[in-house]
């Protein structure tokens, strides 16, 4: 880390020579000097840190800079839109874990109604609905909230709400709140 740090220390210093250069008016016309990079966030970089805008570096544009890299209006929008790509993106990976939720539920409630209705045992017949009942009431939970994320029409949690509230109600050591 030394080193970086001293690597980055001779930079601001050049920099600053530039600033120097730039207001005795002994750098060519249009001249910009760079960035400056702050000591403390050196190693908690960012992409939209300002050490990635390599302003003059190769320009050949007699000194104008683009407005996405000098205008404010243009870089808040330059963000706001990447941020709205990124919440979209991740709403997507929700419903994708939504449909996964479901399909897992479905699956796992007609494994379970098939298990119940072969219990031979009281005994067993009493846990797998005491599971049951849990079950019930997890999906319930889930349902509540997820009530308020986009669904799909054709969403089957593989039991209707009635059969679920029947379940959970008939006693189970799983409580929803």
């Amino acid at each position: 880390e030394p080193g970086i740090v001293k690597l980055a220390s001779s930079y601001n210093n050049l920099c600053l020579q530039m600033v120097g250069l730039i207001h005795k008016g002994k750098a060519p016309r249009g001249s910009i000097a760079p960035l400056l990079i702050p000591r403390d966030s050196l190693f908690k970089l960012d992409v939209d840190d300002d050490i990635w805008q390599d302003v003059g570096l190769g320009d050949d544009s007699d000194g104008v800079l683009p407005p996405w890299l000098v205008d404010e209006k243009i870089c808040s929008g330059i963000r706001s839109l990447l941020e709205w790509r990124h919440c979209e993106e991740e709403e997507r990976h929700l419903l994708q874990e939504r449909k996964a939720l479901v399909l897992w539920f479905s699956e796992e409630w007609g494994h379970m109604q098939k298990i119940r209705k072969g219990a031979a045992d009281d005994n067993l017949a009493y846990e797998l609905d005491c599971r049951a009942s849990a079950l019930a009431g997890l999906c319930l939970l889930w349902k509540e909230k997820l009530r308020d994320f986009a669904w799909s029409p054709d969403e089957n949690w593989g039991a209707s709400d009635v059969e679920l509230q029947s379940m959970y109600g008939s006693g189970s050591s799983f409580h929803m709140g």
